[in-house]
């Protein structure tokens, strides 16, 4: 898993990890379908938010072992991602699968331009053959 840090969304000045993360997209978006808000450090500020907390964290982290928290967050900052709350949808394990081609693509995509060798010393050849009148004139121009 990554050790990187994600900012809360509920609290700001804390941060977190990456299942965390998720599961605070997922439940900021639940709230936000009943047109609610999540309070400040949810996690601990009632029973019933802790078990909802908890249940979410465990299901989220059963599903990273199988996907990726960059595919995952990726897929669900996609545009066809913006309605998923649940990480048991159908559709996120056909976005991740999606994201994760494209990442990995691309980290190949840069293997591939690390390994080629660049020429700064390489210079523009000339074209060889008859100039036209034209070419001439213009050099003459300056």
């Amino acid at each position: 898993m990554s050790k990187k840090q994600y900012p809360s969304i509920s609290s700001p000045e804390i941060k977190q990890d990456g299942p965390q993360y998720i599961v605070e997209i997922l439940l900021s978006r639940q709230e936000a379908k009943k047109k609610k808000t999540l309070p400040h450090k949810f996690w601990s500020s009632t029973p019933e938010w802790k078990k909802r907390y908890r249940q979410t964290l465990f299901w989220v982290r059963a599903f990273l072992k199988t996907h990726s928290i960059e595919a995952t967050l990726a897929a669900l900052n996609s545009a066809s991602g913006k309605y998923i709350y649940s990480t048991a949808s159908d559709r996120l394990d056909g976005l991740v699968a999606i994201e994760q081609v494209k990442i990995d693509s691309s980290s190949n995509l840069d293997d591939v331009l690390a390994d080629v060798e660049t020429n700064d010393d390489a210079t523009i050849m000339k074209p060889f053959g008859k100039q036209s009148m034209l070419n001439k004139l213009r050099e003459l121009d300056g």
